[in-house]
């Protein structure tokens, strides 16, 4: 199941994705019809809560590679980090509200 998976593993790198059982079920509406056959998936958090995916796809079967799949996790990473950023502005503007 995709996302079970992209919550509990750091990527999905799937070489397969039409047949792989984390994303098999996006194939008849979206796999084969944009002509994907691989995904690198990386997923985006805000604290604990999975928030978006970085999503890499290619049009023929790839092995993805430890620099593919880390340039993946570095993006989704620094992605959940701007999101971390800006809930502490928030929480800093907030608290300087309050605080007049």
């Amino acid at each position: 199941d995709y996302f079970r998976a992209i919550t509990e593993e750091r990527v999905i790198a799937v070489e397969d994705a039409r047949n792989d059982i984390r994303t098999r079920s996006f194939d008849r509406d979206y796999l084969s019809v944009q002509n994907i056959h691989s995904m690198l998936d990386a997923p985006i958090f805000d604290g604990e809560q999975l928030s978006g995916v970085v999503c890499l796809e290619s049009s023929v079967r790839r092995d993805w590679s430890v620099p593919d799949i880390s340039l993946s996790a570095a993006i989704a990473d620094t992605i959940s980090l701007m999101n971390t950023h800006e809930a502490w502005l928030r929480s800093k503007r907030a608290l300087e509200y309050v605080s007049r």
